[in-house]
Parts: C-alpha cells; structure tokens; sequence
C-alpha cells in the first residue's frame, strides 16, 4: 500500500511513494520524513524532522567505513548542484537491525540558487551482499551450466576476444574481468579471494563495481547480460 504522506510549504514533497522518504535542507537537516522511512529506521512519527539526516540514518558503506556524516560527499555535491549517482548503505536501526539500502537524491530544479535548495532522498530496501552471494553459489552455476550445454555457448565463453569485448562494452577493469571470470565459473568470495590473492572485502567491492557498471542489481543479472539469456524466472 502507498504511504500517502505530503509535505507543508517548508519542505514541498507532493508525491505519493511506496519507498522511503527523506527531505532535507542544504545543511542536511531533515525537513520531512515519511511514515516509511521513519518506521524503517525505528523513529516513531514525525521525530526524524529537526534531526540531521546522519543522526537518523548512520550509514556505512559495503566495506564498512562510515559513509553518513556532517556535511557528507552527497551534501558536498548537492551543492554544488553536482547530480548524485544512487548509492548503497549499510546501518543499525535503533531497534538493533541490520539494513541494507538503496539511496537515490533528488535536488531541486532551481540551479540558481543550488545552495538554499532543497535535497530528497529516496530509500529502498535491497539484499544484502551475503544474501546475494549465497543466492549465486546456490542458483547461478546451475543455470550457468545448462546455459553451457549449448555448443554455441561453449565457443563464445571460451574465447578470449569475449572478455575483452565485455571489458570494453562496460568498462570492466582487468581485475573486474578476473573476478567476473570466477564468479561465471562458480567460484565464491572467499575462493577468488584465495585465486586473485586478494582480501573478501576487496572482492566483495569488485564485484559491487561489476554489478554498477551492468545496470543490474544481481550476479544472476550480470551473467545473463554477457552470455545474452534470460534467466529463469
């Protein structure tokens, strides 16, 4: 059901959402939050407004080093009118519960005076990196598999002109293209940590840039972009 949630003449938010709400002024004071976002975070009603969007949502980024706090990178760009790509988080809820989320930040379309305009934040929940790992080791090499058993498919996965075509296509680094490789071959983080020499963390961060790079949100996604198939639904 849409949160039917609308914001007095101080913080103009006239639209209806299903996904979290945060509207905040250029010093990232938040102006308005919706019944969603508030509840998510564990505030009751109306208590993130006044509070510094940092104190309400103490993100950390995927490798856990603190991403929200007082006059952050996004507050930086927003401005300097710069557009915010969307972003993910990690964080505790007051209530003591781990999230994982998606944040897109809309400014105001008045580029004249970027500096008092105001700044919104849309969250949406998303997996988390442990569950999307455990979803490709248990599901991707199936369907990877199947998917080889096509002969055309052998020839194509088996040349090297098709990584390097998909290098360049999405601007995969050689180390992306390393960790891609595995994880197609069925390989976790911690066995392409041990294969590339590299820490969990360090993969883990590689293939967020993967998925980024693809436009897609899962590895299940990503394999199926490359090799040119559908997964199952």
């Amino acid at each position: 059901m849409l949160n039917e949630n609308r914001v007095g003449p101080a913080a103009s938010f006239s639209y209806k959402t299903a996904e979290g709400v945060v509207v905040m002024d250029s010093s990232g004071k938040v102006l308005f939050a919706n019944s969603y976002i508030e509840e998510l975070l564990g505030f009751s009603d109306g208590e993130m407004k006044g509070k510094f969007c940092f104190e309400t949502c103490p993100g950390h980024d995927l490798s856990g080093n603190r991403y929200c706090f007082a006059n952050c990178s996004v507050l930086e760009m927003a401005r300097r009118d710069e557009l915010v790509q969307n972003f993910d988080i990690q964080l505790v809820n007051r209530k003591g519960k781990k999230l994982w989320l998606n944040v897109t930040t809309l400014l105001e379309n008045d580029s004249s005076c970027p500096v008092g305009s105001n700044i919104v934040h849309i969250f949406r929940q998303t997996a988390s990196p442990v569950a999307l790992e455990n979803y490709f080791k248990q599901n991707i090499k199936d369907w990877v598999d199947t998917s080889l058993k096509d002969q055309e498919m052998i020839q194509l996965t088996q040349k090297g002109n098709r990584w390097v075509g998909i290098a360049k296509k999405f601007y995969l680094s050689p180390r992306e293209i390393e960790v891609f490789q595995n994880l197609v071959q069925g390989h976790g983080t911690l066995e392409i940590a041990e294969i590339l020499h590299l820490s969990p963390t360090t993969v883990r961060t590689h293939v967020q840039r993967i998925l980024k790079k693809l436009h897609v949100h899962s590895m299940l996604e990503a394999v199926a972009l490359v090799l040119g198939e559908r997964p199952a639904a």
